[in-house]
Formats: C-alpha cells, structure tokens, sequence
C-alpha cells in the first residue's frame, strides 16, 4: 500500500494551505508549501513519492495541461486535485489523465481524510459534491455509509446497473431469478445508505468499484 510521508501542498490560498496544515500535521512527517509550478517540479525531483494536494485552477501552478504532464513525469507521486473550479470536461480529463482523487474546496474533514485514505489503497476517490457536478444533478443525497461493504456478488451487481441493465437483464446475465437480483438490489441500498440508482452509482464511482469515465450523461 502507497504510503507517503511528505505531503506537498501547492496552493496559493492562505487560508486554505493552513487549514490543511493543521488537519494533517500528525498525519505527515514532513508538510511543504508550494505557490509556483517551478517550485513544485523541484520538490517532487527529491520527494517523487510525495502526496500532492493541489488546485489545479491556480494560474501560478500552469493548470490543467501542466498538472497532466505532471502526472506523467512524477508517477509515483499521489495527487489530489482541491479546487473551487470544476465542470464534467474537467473531469473527465482528469479522469483520463490518471488522476482520479477529486475533492471541492467545501469538502469536510470526513472527506479528505477518505479521500487519502483512497490513494494510499490505490482507489478512485471523487467527493460527493464532485460527483453532482459530473452528473449534471443537484446535491440530493443520503447518507453514505462509508464502512459498508458488499459481497463480490453485490459489487458484480452493482457494476451492472451502472452499465444500465434491468433488473431482468441482471438476472439473464448472471444466470438468476429476478427475485434474487431484486433481493440483493434491496440489500444494497440498505448497506450502502442510498435510495435509488443514480445515488447508488455515485457511490460505486467514489468507492471506486466503476470507471467515472465509463458513466458520462
């Protein structure tokens, strides 16, 4: 399991850059500030397995293009892209580009620490305000139940409506009755905390069990 020590937080709101300091100061040993693209790519030469929080929006940190070639150059480093300015195209070429742990700057403490948590494990981790955003919805969701786990049959099942199948589609797929797959639809719900298919399917893309890339509107 990916695990940093040195965090690199290239931002260049103040308030922002000490906020996160203080949140993960006993996470890390070691927490650098950077405000410039050039200052970055100097630090990761001597620390490429740093942790990277980053708002790519920042016009002193080059933007999207510069953060793609970024991850390119650095792949042993973890990025985190924090910002205030996202649309679907954003994200998508994020996506893309291998980088797949997307936070807005209203994120909670709850989120950024699981948002860590999912590059240390090599998971796709996208905020739920993020995911709002890719989907074209407003935010209307229950609660998730972070800690919930599903079967290997459950995650199976949940891929598949995802890709859009019926309950009956389901079932001819993975040679069961309906009543089954209703079943285990039901039980998925319920473990996850969601109520219907687009929340259950924002919850798959954040806990990374689909490719947002592979569910566009």
């Amino acid at each position: 399991m990916y695990q940093p020590s040195h965090l690199i937080i290239a931002d260049t709101q103040v308030l922002i850059v000490e906020g996160l300091k203080v949140l993960l100061n006993k996470v890390f040993g070691t927490i650098s500030q950077v405000t410039s693209m050039a200052e970055l790519k100097q630090l990761l030469q001597y620390n490429p397995d740093s942790l990277l929080i980053i708002d790519n929006a920042s016009p002193d940190l080059g933007g999207l293009e510069n953060l793609i070639a970024l991850r390119k150059a650095y792949p042993a480093a973890g990025i985190i892209v924090l910002s205030n300015h996202f649309n679907q195209a954003v994200i998508v070429e994020l996506s893309h580009a291998g980088i797949s742990h997307v936070l807005h700057k209203s994120a909670d403490e709850e989120e950024l620490t699981a948002c860590i948590e999912a590059v240390k494990r090599g998971r796709r981790y996208y905020a739920s305000y993020v995911l709002d955003i890719m989907m074209g919805k407003e935010s209307n969701r229950g609660v998730s139940r972070e800690g919930a786990t599903l079967t290997h049959a459950e995650t199976e099942i949940v891929r598949l409506i995802a890709e859009g199948l019926t309950n009956k589609q389901i079932a001819q797929r993975k040679t069961l009755s309906i009543h089954t797959i209703m079943t285990h639809r039901k039980n998925i719900l319920r473990k996850l905390g969601v109520s219907s298919a687009s929340e259950l399917v924002m919850t798959a893309i954040r806990r990374g069990w689909v490719d947002v890339i592979d569910y566009q509107i």
